[in-house]
């Protein structure tokens, strides 16, 4: 039985390193990018924040909640946006997969 769970610990534990590895692989290709948020009140934006933990340093982030950001956010249509030239993608990437998808386009 103790080796039942410590298998499944172990098993845990590289699936959960392995996830957070790859995430980190893909925000530092993602310097091109700007995402849009609003911490304040925006709960997808809270989510994908809390999606990126570590890594949120190798994403451009413009926080919409504060003032300084005002003219900046003015034209964007919904939060979270992520937006890389004239390129404007809505929606939080709160998986792998959808992280990833921003790197193909």
């Amino acid at each position: 039985m103790l080796i039942i769970v410590l298998s499944i610990t172990i098993a845990y534990l590289v699936i959960h390193f392995y996830k957070e590895m790859e995430i980190r692989h893909i925000a530092k290709q993602l310097d091109d990018w700007t995402l849009y948020v609003n911490t304040s009140n925006c709960g997808f934006c809270l989510k994908q924040i809390e999606f990126l933990k570590d890594n949120t340093s190798f994403v451009n982030i413009v926080h919409c909640d504060d003032n300084k950001n005002v003219r900046e956010c003015s034209n964007l249509q919904s939060l979270p946006q992520w937006v890389r030239g004239n390129k404007k993608i809505p929606g939080a990437r709160l998986s792998l997969v959808s992280l990833k998808e921003l790197l193909d386009k």
